[in-house]
C-alpha cells in the first residue's frame, strides 16, 4: 500500500471520528458553549451550542479539505508562484510530477496532525464546558507541543527531500 493511500486513508479514519465525537457532544453541550479560554484556562468567551458545533464541523472539515486543495492546485501553477528549495530543479519536468506527489502525501500529513489537535481541543473544550471548569492547560499545552514537532518534523522532511540537487545535476 502507497504512502499516499495510507496518509489519506488515515485522515478520512480522522475526520469521520472527528465528525462522530461532535455529534455525540452536541446534545449534551449546555446551551451556550466556553469556546474561548484565557489564563489559567478560565473562559473568557463564550458562543452557542450551534455556533461552537458549526465552528468545530467546518474546522474539522473545511481545514483537510482546503490544506489537500492547495497542494492539487499547486500542479497547475506556473514554478515561480510554488516556494519549495531548489524548485527550479525539483520542479522541472522530469522531476514535477513526483515532487507534486511528495507534497501532496506531506501535506495531509500536516492534515492528519491539524485534525489531531482539534479533536483534541474540542475534547477539552467539551470537559471544560460539562465540569463548568477551567481549561486543562497541561493537556492544551502537550497538544500544541505535539503538534509543532509534527509541524517542524514535515518541514524537516520537504527540506530532506528537495535538498539541493547533487553536484552537476543544475536542472
Amino acid at each position: 500500500m502507497s504512502s499516499r493511500v495510507i496518509a489519506y486513508s488515515v485522515l478520512a479514519i480522522l475526520m469521520l471520528g472527528a465528525v462522530g465525537q461532535i455529534a455525540w457532544q452536541f446534545p449534551q453541550l449546555p446551551a451556550e458553549v466556553a469556546s474561548h479560554f484565557g489564563k489559567g484556562g478560565e473562559p473568557d468567551g463564550v458562543m452557542s451550542k450551534a455556533a461552537f458545533t458549526m465552528m468545530m464541523l467546518g474546522l474539522t472539515i473545511g481545514m483537510p479539505v482546503f490544506l489537500v486543495g492547495v497542494t492539487y492546485l499547486t500542479r497547475f501553477m506556473p514554478i515561480e508562484l510554488v516556494n519549495i528549495p531548489h524548485r527550479e530543479y525539483w520542479l522541472h519536468e522530469d522531476r514535477r510530477e513526483s515532487s507534486m506527489r511528495y507534497m501532496e502525501v506531506i501535506l495531509v500529513w500536516i492534515s492528519i496532525a491539524t485534525q489531531l489537535l482539534f479533536i483534541g481541543i474540542n475534547w477539552l473544550t467539551f470537559q471544560a464546558n460539562m465540569q463548568k471548569a477551567a481549561l486543562n492547560t497541561t493537556s492544551a499545552a502537550f497538544l500544541i507541543a505535539f503538534y509543532l514537532v509534527a509541524i517542524f518534523g514535515c518541514c524537516g522532511w520537504i527540506f530532506w527531500r528537495f535538498r539541493k540537487p547533487p553536484f552537476g545535476e543544475a536542472s
